[in-house]
């Protein structure tokens, strides 16, 4: 089984992450384990953690306020849909397809909102061959590895993704 990790991303330099490596193992054991400019990544408390500063490789635009939540900025439905879809443009890993899929059924922010949305937050032109390879992604999961902590399975989910791009294609073909 593959180790999660628990990330926080951030905006505008709000994060002081060596002031953060040296609070953290006051609330709990921490070892750091990477650091590099606008990141922190260790274990807390037998957990993985990342710090990202969202801005660090390239600007990004943060399309909601985020919600305080028990002392955490936590990101709009808006921007998780950009995220996501920006991790399925790159990494491609099956859960970032299971919640852009739970986003776009039951959260109220449709894939064919989230596109516009991915392109405003990440700064993607729409001449980008970035979407052509993001809407390609939707109908291929074949490359994507198995993951057996999700609560569907990889065939499940290439089913749905594969009747949800012919949906987005044939939208998208209609509004042109």
């Amino acid at each position: 089984m593959k180790a999660r990790i628990c990330g926080f991303l951030y905006h505008d330099r709000s994060v002081d992450l060596e002031r953060l490596a040296e609070q953290l193992p006051r609330l709990a054991a921490f070892a750091v384990t990477h650091t590099a400019p606008g990141v922190l990544r260790g274990v807390f408390a037998d957990t993985n953690t990342e710090f990202l500063h969202a801005d660090e490789s390239s600007p990004q635009t943060l399309l909601q306020s985020p919600a305080l939540i028990a002392g955490l900025r936590v990101a709009g439905l808006k921007d998780l849909m950009a995220m996501k879809l920006k991790d399925i443009a790159e990494r491609r890993e099956l859960r970032d397809y299971l919640d852009v899929m739970k986003i776009d059924q039951d959260a109220g922010v449709s894939l064919e909102d989230g596109i516009p949305l991915f392109m405003e937050r990440h700064r993607v032109s729409p001449a980008s061959d970035t979407l052509v390879r993001l809407i390609n992604a939707f109908g291929y999961l074949d490359d994507v590895p198995d993951d057996d902590t999700l609560p569907i399975g990889k065939l499940e989910l290439a089913s749905w993704w594969a009747r949800r791009q012919a949906r987005l294609v044939g939208e998208l073909t209609h509004t042109r």
